[in-house]
């Protein structure tokens, strides 16, 4: 018996021994600065915290996911958000893109991650519905803008530092361009309802005097027949 609690007991330490040894594989990151680099700096600050990305290696198709607040500032946009859309968006109505980047240093200011704030796709954002919520945004509301990260593996030490760049660029020529041909289309569509207007018009006007004509020949035959 004397032997069955002391096995009981070594098996038991070497579970804590093993569950204290583990390392947890989350990451920690810490901002370099509340201000964003970049053409948005004046629209949006970082929400100052340390934020903790979870490891989790069921998730598709990175296991660390970067999601970081941001704060809108009461400073009005100085452009026109119609036809403004995220970067690697492009088409018919779209006058211009925006980005939000990320970099991320080790404890000895070396980049590890970088996520450029002027790139769609896998080199961009999580998800460009992230990017369109920051325009919607009142003064003094939060929003959060995500990337997918694999670096973070590479690492046994979890504790980082991050800031964010910004990107936007604006087509003026082209949307100029395009509100002068909706102008001009309109312009000819108000001169073919004049056109049709005045056509019905004459139209209408040739109907009632033929009409009149025949009336007037028809009673003019009426009274010589009764002569």
């Amino acid at each position: 018996m004397k032997k069955l609690l002391i096995l009981t007991g070594l098996v038991a330490c070497m579970l804590t021994l093993n569950s204290c040894g583990e390392k947890s594989k989350d990451a920690t990151l810490t901002p370099k600065s509340t201000s964003l680099q970049g053409d948005l700096r004046d629209y949006f600050t970082i929400v100052e915290r340390p934020y903790v990305v979870k490891y989790d290696e069921n998730s598709w198709p990175s296991k660390y996911l970067i999601s970081i607040e941001l704060q809108r500032t009461d400073a009005p946009f100085s452009f026109d958000t119609e036809g403004l859309e995220p970067v690697g968006t492009f088409g018919q109505g779209v006058y211009g893109n925006f980005g939000i980047g990320i970099e991320v240093y080790d404890t000895e200011s070396n980049l590890i991650l970088s996520k450029p704030a002027s790139e769609g796709g896998m080199q961009g954002v999580y998800s460009s519905d992230d990017l369109k919520n920051l325009l919607t945004l009142a003064a003094g509301e939060t929003g959060f803008v995500r990337w997918s990260a694999n670096e973070f593996e590479n690492y046994e030490n979890k504790e980082f530092s991050f800031k964010l760049t910004s990107y936007l660029k604006i087509d003026k020529n082209a949307k100029k361009q395009a509100k002068t041909k909706s102008s001009s289309s309109s312009i000819y569509n108000d001169v073919d309802d004049i056109y049709n207007s005045t056509l019905k018009e004459a139209s209408e006007m040739y109907e009632r005097t033929q009409k009149e004509a025949e009336e007037m020949y028809q009673d003019a035959l009426d009274e010589i027949s009764n002569w």
